[in-house]
């Protein structure tokens, strides 16, 4: 496989995985972010539990989709890199 398809294949897993993390951040952000009771205590116990169940398998899937991914090598992304910038060659 061509180095740059394996950076598109892991630019694409990046964006996926960004989205499912985002989608547990924001499970979480709810409950732990707002206003307490009267009390200083979480509202909802119930609510916050199953949000925190959804946010986890949620993150489950991201360290699942992170192993699933065939990440490029650093020296793939500077050989990449090196194929992207043009070379300037001064000519006297």
């Amino acid at each position: 496989m061509r180095n740059n398809s394996k950076i598109c294949k892991a630019r694409e897993s990046s964006s996926k995985i960004g989205k499912v993390a985002g989608d547990a951040i924001l499970e979480l952000e709810f409950h732990y972010s707002s206003p307490r009771n009267g009390h200083g205590c979480l509202n909802d116990i119930k609510g916050v539990r199953r949000d925190t169940c959804t946010a986890i398998r949620q993150l489950q899937k991201v360290v699942r989709m992170i192993d699933e991914t065939d990440w490029p090598t650093d020296a793939e992304y500077e050989e990449a890199w090196v194929r992207r910038t043009p070379h300037i060659h001064v000519v006297k």
